[in-house]
């Protein structure tokens, strides 16, 4: 996956009601939509529940809105690291594939109750 806006994604995400808004509007980020938060990111909709990273979107805006991009960027990349070996890992992987470290643990988005 190369990001939600590019043409590389994982199949499912071709469906994403948010991925194909920020499309349709031409948005860098939803923070600088007229009409953000809207109803996609409030609704009560399982989206959500079965994309659990999704909870992440408030806190990403916030602070895009608040410190910039690229401030954001940088985050990420330190975020996105084994903290152990400096893998890259991606929202769905459950290990590490550089070191076997159990990144679940690392990730904001999962239920306390999920984690093991």
């Amino acid at each position: 996956c190369l990001g939600c806006k590019t043409g590389t994604v994982f199949s499912r995400c071709n469906l994403c009601g948010i991925r194909k808004c920020a499309m349709e509007r031409g948005v860098e980020h939803c923070v600088v939509c007229e009409e953000f938060p809207c109803k996609i990111l409030t609704s009560g909709e399982s989206l959500v529940e079965r994309l659990p990273h999704l909870k992440e979107i408030p806190k990403n805006m916030h602070t895009i809105k608040e410190r910039g991009t690229a401030y954001w960027l940088e985050e990420q990349e330190r975020i996105w690291k084994c903290p152990d070996c400096g893998t890259p890992f991606t929202w769905y992987k459950e290990t590490c594939s550089g070191c076997g470290r159990d990144i679940r643990l690392d990730k904001d988005y999962v239920d306390i109750n999920q984690k093991k």
